[in-house]
């Protein structure tokens, strides 16, 4: 693949610097208990609201590994988009997420390479209330298809 076409084959081509998309995802009791069907993590802090109210976070919390599947979704279905690949990722969970609300996820490209199909994006993923549950970047490279 030669430089001037590495983003080519791939289905939603090269993104730009500043380009982003967001996504919704519902921490409903019932995703929270089909996650934890396939995770295995039971941890009460998701499930019984006295344990919850006894720990640090006061209430049911989501999985973290659910705040970070909202951003699965938004990288493979719009940015980079189908063929993503996530090579490397740095991230901060600076909040819970909370069973019973949406989540918002966004992606923003911060960097894009031109010999490979490529691309850095930053990451949060944010509550209702505006505070952000997951901060940090993700190294994609997207698989032409």
């Amino acid at each position: 693949m030669s430089n001037e076409n590495a983003w080519e084959k791939t289905v939603k081509g090269k993104p730009e610097v500043g380009q982003f998309a967001e996504t919704k995802l519902e921490i409903s009791p019932e995703v929270t208990r089909i996650f934890a069907e396939i995770s295995g993590d039971n941890n009460p802090v998701h499930f019984d609201p006295e344990v919850a109210q006894r720990s640090v976070f006061k209430e049911l919390i989501g999985h973290g590994a659910m705040t970070i599947a909202c951003l699965n979704g938004v990288m493979a279905r719009e940015l980079p988009g189908p063929g993503c690949v996530m090579m490397h990722s740095d991230w901060k969970f600076l909040n819970p997420s909370r069973v019973g609300e949406a989540i918002t996820g966004r992606v923003e490209v911060i960097e894009v390479r031109d010999d490979k199909p490529m691309c850095k994006v930053r990451t949060t993923v944010t509550r209702p209330d505006g505070k952000v549950c997951l901060d940090g970047t993700v190294l994609c490279y997207v698989s032409p298809m």
